[in-house]
């Protein structure tokens, strides 16, 4: 994660986490199309990383937004 994450409004984290996960679930739905006729293992691996990437991305800025979320929640109070 860089540090440009860590002090992005709540807004673009959120959107850009949004981008991952939704760019993820269409990459799932085109996986689902495949057969074992249509793709090679060099499709899958590949796949499967852009996958991996595409998550940890979202799983990261979702984490950071959460943060940012909870401090201003306290901050609240």
């Amino acid at each position: 994660m860089t540090v440009s994450y860590l002090r992005a409004p709540l807004f673009d984290l959120l959107a850009c986490a949004d981008q991952c996960i939704r760019a993820l679930h269409k990459l799932m739905n085109s996986l689902s199309c495949m057969t074992a006729q249509t793709a090679d293992s060099s499709d899958l691996f590949q796949i499967a990383d852009i996958a991996s990437l595409l998550l940890g991305d979202g799983v990261a800025l979702l984490d950071v937004a959460q943060g940012q979320a909870m401090e201003r929640a306290d901050k609240a109070f």
